[in-house]
C-alpha cells in the first residue's frame, strides 16, 4: 500500500504546507512519511498489503484518508490560504515562515519610522533651543 497522497497546489512543497503540528496536538488516525518529496498518509489501521479487489495502489484505510474532514480541511488551507487569526498549530512551516518575515518587516518599518521621528524632534529642539537664545539675549540686550 502507498497510502494516501494528499493533492497540493502544483509547485508547492509538502514539507511548507502540512500541519506537522498537528500530530502533536491532536491524536490523528494516521502517520505520515516523505518519499522522493512526495508527502505520503498511512492510516494507522493500514496492514502496508493491498487488498485484492482493490486496483488502485492503495489499501481502503488509506483512500478512506481522502474523506477525512481534518486530511480535506489540510488540502483546503493549502489551496485557499489560512485566516490570519488561526491558532499557529493549524500553520505549515511556509506559513509561519510568512508570518515571521511579515512580522520582520513591521519592527523593521517602526524601527525606521522611531527614527525618522528622533531625527524630526531633534532638529526641532535644536530651532526651538536657537529661538529660546535668541529671545534670551533680545531680552538681555
Amino acid at each position: 500500500c502507498q497510502g494516501y497522497q494528499p493533492t497540493f497546489p502544483d509547485g508547492e512543497s509538502p514539507h511548507m504546507l502540512y500541519l506537522f503540528a498537528l500530530h502533536h496536538e491532536l491524536s490523528l488516525p494516521w502517520d505520515y512519511k516523505t518519499c522522493n518529496g512526495a508527502l505520503l498518509l498511512h492510516a494507522r489501521t493500514c496492514q502496508h498489503q493491498l487488498d485484492d479487489s482493490n486496483d488502485i495502489e492503495r489499501c481502503t484505510a488509506c483512500t478512506m484518508l481522502g474523506w477525512d474532514p481534518i486530511v480535506e480541511g489540510i488540502e483546503k488551507r493549502a489551496t485557499e490560504g489560512i485566516h490570519e487569526n488561526t491558532v499557529f498549530t493549524y500553520y505549515g512551516f511556509g506559513g509561519l515562515t510568512e508570518i515571521v518575515c511579515w512580522k520582520n518587516w513591521q519592527i523593521n518599518d517602526m524601527s525606521l519610522r522611531h527614527l525618522m521621528m528622533e531625527k524630526v524632534l531633534l532638529t526641532r529642539a535644536r530651532a526651538l533651543d536657537d529661538y529660546k537664545q535668541l529671545i534670551w539675549q533680545i531680552g538681555h540686550g
